[in-house]
């Protein structure tokens, strides 16, 4: 897999998560911050709520929605 990136890309969720959702939807209009990953790409994000947080590989983002592998 192919690792892309994006600078300072950041927003916050549009909704809260549970332990083995596989979609997160950013907030309205800020999922064009982030990179598209293609076939075989994937992108880095840090989730983080107050002070725990967990790094997913986002393979796959369409407007605000990120599908995404957990705990990476």
């Amino acid at each position: 897999m192919k690792y892309i990136a994006t600078n300072n890309a950041e927003s916050s969720l549009a909704s809260g998560i549970a332990a083995g959702d596989v979609t997160l939807t950013l907030a309205t209009g800020t999922g064009s911050l982030f990179p598209a990953p293609g076939a075989n790409e994937a992108f880095k994000l840090r989730i983080k709520e107050g002070t725990t947080m967990e790094i997913v590989d986002c393979t796959s983002r369409t407007g605000d929605v990120c599908t995404v592998t957990r705990a990476r």
